[in-house]
């Protein structure tokens, strides 16, 4: 989706490892959420979702994740 001032807004699966090293977005390389190979630090990298419901829809029906999940979470992202 695109906002009046041309910045592009979205959905993201984020996923907080105990690294400390901030969160981690889902790449959709891999099925899971488990292994940090499926997690990237580039939010440009990640899947984007133009829906919340839909980011959701995936963290439960293809991550295996049950809501509300501790550690990750669909955050709403703006790129300019």
């Amino acid at each position: 989706m695109y906002g009046d001032n041309g910045t592009e807004s979205g959905f993201l699966i984020e996923y907080h490892f105990d690294d400390r090293n901030g969160p981690h977005y889902w790449s959709g390389d891999h099925i899971g959420h488990e292994a940090q190979e499926e997690w990237t630090l580039d939010p440009n990298s990640a899947v984007r979702f133009s829906r919340k419901a839909d980011a959701e829809m995936v963290m439960v029906g293809v991550l295996g994740l049950k809501l509300p999940a501790l550690n990750v979470r669909a955050e709403s992202h703006e790129w300019g």
